[in-house]
């Protein structure tokens, strides 16, 4: 089943393949009836437009920089600032789609189905790895925990919200940013809360 697609007396565009190896967005438009089951005549047409990405070999490698970076004692505190830098500030780049990484990933294939409750370890073993420079150390003002936080989206497919395997163990990596005054907390131990207090941060849980 096939056809043209008009709107308005006009012909809807469709994507063409071309050439350009950066032009790596590609697709199809889809329109269906929409009915109810008991009425043969449909009440509303749906039109959408399905992407299919072809994802650059080289874009979740980790390049090696020339700039200094800052070495973090707690994993779960480095996720904070990359809550801030890649996703809010989005300084950082690529900024981390999970679904798109799995797609991108060759070494094995990431059961989507099974892994879907836990961090995936080759995520995270990415996120780890990636340098965040010394020169952003100025950005973070404000740390903000929440279990929809995209970065915690991006590490697992299907969170609960009430995980712990984000807690905060150790504010030794807030040294590296001066101008950190406030953190609210929700994936932390219970002593991160009054150290942060002490350092001179306000400090509250969610």
């Amino acid at each position: 089943m096939g056809g043209k697609l008009f709107i308005n007396d006009k012909a809807v565009a469709f994507f063409e393949q071309t050439d350009n190896k950066e032009d790596y967005l590609q697709g199809f438009w889809n329109v269906s009836k929409l009915q109810r089951p008991d009425d043969d005549h449909p009440f509303g047409v749906s039109i959408w437009y399905d992407k299919h990405f072809e994802i650059p070999e080289s874009k979740y490698e980790i390049k090696p920089l020339n700039e200094p970076e800052i070495h973090f004692t707690d994993f779960n505190f480095k996720l904070c600032i990359l809550q801030i830098l890649m996703y809010e500030k989005e300084l950082l780049q690529p900024k981390l789609d999970i679904y798109e990484f799995i797609k991108w990933y060759k070494k094995r294939t990431i059961d989507t189905e099974k892994e879907r409750f836990e961090p995936i370890p080759e995520v995270m073993d990415y996120l780890k790895q990636l340098p965040i420079l010394v020169k952003y150390t100025h950005e973070i003002t404000d740390i903000y925990q929440d279990g929809g936080n995209e970065i915690y989206l991006n590490t697992c497919l299907e969170c609960e919200g009430y995980e712990d395997y984000w807690d905060i163990e150790s504010t030794e990596d807030a040294k590296h940013f001066p101008n950190l005054k406030k953190a609210t907390l929700c994936y932390a131990k219970e002593n991160v809360l009054d150290e942060l207090i002490q350092l001179g941060i306000e400090a509250k849980w969610l």
